[in-house]
């Protein structure tokens, strides 16, 4: 008696042609898992870096809004700085509208220096803004335009904020650039 069996089996090139290309297949799907991963790193460090660039700027604005200036210009000597100085604060009283005069003036200065974002008062320690595991690029800058110099009442000074924010993360770089601008009416 004979035993025949017609089951075929898997041969030797069918095998290996499976294995090859299962192992094309799941390269092409490693390679598209890690081109999302870097579009994922990239897009949440660009919403990082709007997010601090957005409080800086927030800072920079509620700083010279609560300082009230009364005159503006470049730091003497210094490439990205600039000086608001308030010489007097006028309020009302029950007497009607007072002036009180400062000498010296108070000062608040805002400067780009060591890769930082440095706002300093008359009184106190300067305070470096925290920029959240970004530093200021070299690139940054900032622009005093429209003033004479000694501004009068009711006259208009911009400050041109330009940050440029710099990241390196798990070997991923990151340029943000932002450009701020502020008018300034000196009182």
């Amino acid at each position: 008696m004979k035993l025949s069996s017609n089951k075929k089996g898997i041969s030797l090139l069918e095998l290996l042609m499976a294995i090859f290309l299962s192992s094309i297949t799941l390269g092409l799907i490693a390679q598209m898992l890690t081109l999302f991963i870097q579009s994922s790193k990239t897009t949440i460090l660009n919403n990082q870096a709007n997010t601090v660039g957005m409080l800086v700027v927030e800072t920079i604005e509620t700083q010279l809004r609560n300082f009230g200036p009364t005159r503006v210009s470049s730091c003497a000597g210094q490439d990205n700085c600039v000086l608001f100085e308030q010489q007097y604060l006028q309020y009302i009283d029950e007497s009607g509208i007072q002036v009180e005069y400062y000498d010296p003036a108070n000062f608040l200065k805002i400067e780009y220096t060591n890769n930082e974002l440095i706002l300093t008062r008359e009184t106190g320690t300067p305070q470096v803004l925290n920029l959240k595991g970004f530093v200021l690029d070299n690139l940054s800058t900032i622009v005093l335009v429209g003033t004479s110099g000694t501004p009068v009442d009711g006259e208009y000074a911009t400050i041109i904020f330009e940050i440029v924010l710099f990241a390196v993360e798990e070997d991923i770089t990151f340029n943000y650039t932002a450009s701020y601008s502020f008018v300034i009416d000196i009182v």
